[in-house]
């Protein structure tokens, strides 16, 4: 039998986010999922709030940034207009 970690509980929650969405997202069916009971995932977790919070800091550990520090440093027109108007 694994051993069941936040690890293993964040990856299986960000893969349940991504094809079911907020909306159908419950901690039974992430243990489901996990093939434990839901009691299990609170060893590692508070609360179905911890588990979404931790899923939202690893999907935004995973963006590329490279992309949004263009668009903030100027070098898009789009950027760039708003920034000479002044408007947001």
């Amino acid at each position: 039998m694994a051993v069941l970690d936040q690890g293993q509980i964040v990856a299986a929650a960000l893969q349940m986010l991504d094809a079911e969405g907020l909306g159908d997202f419950s901690m039974r069916k992430l243990a489901t999922e996990l093939n434990v009971t839901p009691m299990a995932i609170y060893w590692h977790v508070d609360s179905k709030d911890d588990v979404l919070e931790l899923a939202l800091d690893a999907a935004y550990g995973e963006l590329t940034f490279s992309r949004y520090i263009r668009v903030f440093s100027g070098r898009t027109s789009c950027g760039s207009s708003r920034r000479r108007t002044g408007r947001w």
